[in-house]
């Protein structure tokens, strides 16, 4: 026998013999000890299959569950881009009625296949609502019978008065004002009124704390303070009744909203907003608006010192005409209205508007200096330069950029006649400068001290400030505006040649 077979029989009568002695130290039989083994390796296998198993069945999912999520998915896009594609201003009524159409047919076939989520069908009302809207507004605005849809539409909101989502909530509420709003603005009398009273107070949580809503049922008033006279009793109960919920709003922009509808109850007639532009350009209603105006304020003198305020600043208009005695009379009932009012801190703030507005009138007919230095560059600023000057006091508002694009316009078509200096109410930094590029560079544009030592000469209130100086530097005309100016020159020559 080799060596090799003796050590493989020696190897296997040791195995064996630790086999017994392991078995005998247990209790067991080989065979037991061998079925056990192999039945804790098959559980063993059997876990782990078990456990791999749905492992996989959670991070993979069927075909199905894919395709369903992709869906959902696509309703989510497609819906978004239905909320956001609203009609053009210049598009055709029945082009907008027909797509609005269409957006109704594809969600009642998306609402038909079910399964939408909490977020989907409140995406799905909002839609619905502005499809409605929009269809039952633009029909009255072309005088199409719109009595079917405006009840859809009331349908519609009622229903979704008792939504979860309180914007829904808001907008349903919303609109129910709008609807017997836009009735009373198209016809003033005692029933569209009462309507509108029941859902401006019924429906009020649809508007008093949303800018937006408040202002476009404010809008829908305003119209109606310049109809004839017979109306006047419904609009101004109207505006007390708008007024009253806005004042209840957490928004103090809502709430000057309100002020400003009590201000039009009383001015309204009067086209208070327009009174400035009419007086500037000699309109002759514009001096009985101003008479009856003051008439009401010395009835009224509560009112808010903003309505004091624009109707002070309408009549300096006058300053710019040829009636420069009309201010004197205008500031001197003004005045003596002011003097009357109770509230200390209101009454002091209006003496002091006065006060300045007598310095600006009384600077007609003196002299200015217009001399200084400009900026970036330094280059001074010689007064007998020109044979007039208009000096524009301006600040960074709109209405101030405005006025400056018209004359950049200006000086670049034609020879303006004039020199005109800018004189702003705050320091300018090399940025703005370089940010006002309206401004052509031969106009000029004073530094900060040489615009101090201008305003402590016309105290200016509100801006764009024009004033009109000849070469001697004696004001001919104040709060100019642009447009003006070569006719009032116009008129200053041909009064030298009489």
């Amino acid at each position: 026998m080799s060596n090799s077979n003796k050590s493989s029989q020696q190897r296997k009568r040791k195995l064996k013999h630790r086999i017994r002695t392991f078995s005998q130290s247990v209790g067991l039989s080989p065979m037991r000890i061998l079925i056990s083994a192999i039945l804790v390796l098959g559980i063993g296998a059997l876990i782990l299959t078990i456990v791999f198993s749905n492992k996989e069945e959670n991070n993979v999912a069927v075909p199905g569950e894919l395709k369903q999520k992709q869906q959902s998915l696509d309703l989510d896009k497609r819906l978004q881009a239905m909320v956001v594609e609203n009609p053009g201003p210049d598009e055709n009524f029945l082009a907008v009625i027909d797509r609005m159409n269409k957006f109704e047919e594809e969600l009642d076939e998306i609402e038909s296949k079910g399964g939408l989520t909490d977020l989907q069908q409140e995406t799905v009302n909002r839609v619905r609502l502005r499809n409605k809207t929009v269809n039952v507004m633009t029909m009255k605005r072309n005088n199409v019978d719109v009595a079917a849809e405006k009840a859809d539409l009331i349908q519609f909101c009622e229903n979704l008065l008792n939504a979860e989502d309180d914007l829904m909530k808001e907008g349903a509420q919303f609109w129910l004002c709008v609807l017997p709003t836009s009735e009373f603005k198209d016809s003033p009398n005692a029933e569209t009124l009462e309507n509108f009273i029941v859902a401006a107070n019924k429906y009020a949580d649809g508007y008093i704390n949303n800018p937006d809503h408040a202002s476009t049922l404010a809008k829908l008033l305003f119209g109606i303070s310049t109809r004839p006279h017979e109306t006047d009793v419904h609009w101004k109960k109207s505006f007390d009744v708008l007024a009253q919920q806005l004042d209840r709003s957490k928004y103090e922009p809502i709430r000057d909203l309100g002020v400003k509808l009590k201000s039009l109850k009383l001015f309204g007639k009067f086209k208070l907003p327009t009174l400035s532009e009419r007086i500037l350009w000699g309109d002759p209603r514009a001096k009985d608006d101003l008479r009856g105006m003051l008439d009401v304020l010395a009835q009224n003198l509560d009112t808010d010192i903003r309505t004091w305020i624009t109707i002070i600043k309408a009549y300096e208009s006058f300053l710019a005409t040829d009636k420069i005695e009309e201010t004197g009379t205008a500031w001197q009932m003004t005045s003596s209205l002011a003097n009357r009012i109770t509230d200390p801190e209101k009454k002091k703030t209006l003496l002091e508007v006065l006060k300045r507005q007598q310095a600006r009138a009384m600077t007609i007919g003196s002299q200015f200096d217009s001399s200084g230095t400009t900026q970036p560059t330094g280059n001074s600023i010689k007064r007998t330069a020109h044979a007039y000057t208009a000096v524009i006091f301006c600040d960074k508002s709109v209405a101030s950029i405005k006025c400056l694009t018209q004359l950049g316009i200006e000086t670049k078509d034609m020879d303006l006649g004039y020199r005109p200096v800018i004189a702003f109410d705050s320091p300018l930094s090399e940025e703005d400068i370089k940010s006002i590029n309206l401004i052509p560079s031969e106009i000029a544009i004073v530094d900060h001290k040489t615009s101090m030592r201008y305003r402590e000469a016309i105290p200016v209130d509100f801006f764009p400030y024009i004033i009109l100086t000849d070469r001697a530097g004696k004001v001919l005309f104040a709060n100019l505006d642009i447009a003006q100016i070569p006719a009032r020159i116009a008129k200053v020559e041909a009064d030298k040649r009489r």
